[in-house]
């Protein structure tokens, strides 16, 4: 008797796992055909424009001492000729040298597997121009499909108009 195979657990595992992310589908939509100039997103729940400060993730760097100690050689190690010499000094920067990049001294988010909304995204990419709204359904009426077509006409037209004015409109 055959036993069949399950693929069910082929892609249990997060980072054998794809998904298209709103940045890679907007940056190819604004390459392939041109500026995207507004987007109407219908959805139950509000998307949050910008993250909760209490739900922001920063990284962690060790201490400057344990960085150090981490650098050091124990004297008991060695290239076996005796002489127990620590390492050398790391050289000095010359004048007019780049400065050495320390990512420490900046504070950094853990953005992996932490995509942005899409009303974060275009409004973070638009800048200045971006203008972010939220209407309620029932702004446009009581009829469920009487209210999806009134927004989708009610946006058209504001972006018609917004196109001489240099508006991206989030709505």
């Amino acid at each position: 008797m055959l036993e069949g195979v399950c693929n069910s657990k082929l892609l249990a595992e997060e980072d054998d796992q794809m998904a298209i992310r709103n940045m890679d589908e907007l940056f190819s939509i604004e390459q392939a055909i041109g500026e995207v100039s507004g987007i109407v997103s219908l959805q139950t729940a509000e998307d949050a424009l910008v993250q909760q400060a209490d739900q922001i993730e920063y990284e962690k760097f060790p201490e400057p001492a344990q960085a150090e100690q981490a650098k050091k050689v124990d004297p008991g190690e060695g290239d076996g000729d005796g002489d127990n010499e620590p390492a050398e000094a790391e050289p000095e920067a010359e004048e007019g040298a780049k400065p050495v990049f320390k990512p420490e001294e900046f504070e950094w988010t853990v953005t992996n597997r932490k995509s942005k909304n899409l009303a974060q995204l275009f409004v973070g990419c638009k800048g200045a121009s971006a203008v972010h709204e939220v209407k309620q359904a029932t702004d446009f009426g009581s009829n469920r499909l009487y209210q999806i077509a009134q927004c989708l006409d009610d946006f058209c037209a504001r972006l018609h108009a917004a196109e001489n004015s240099d508006k991206s409109i989030y709505q």
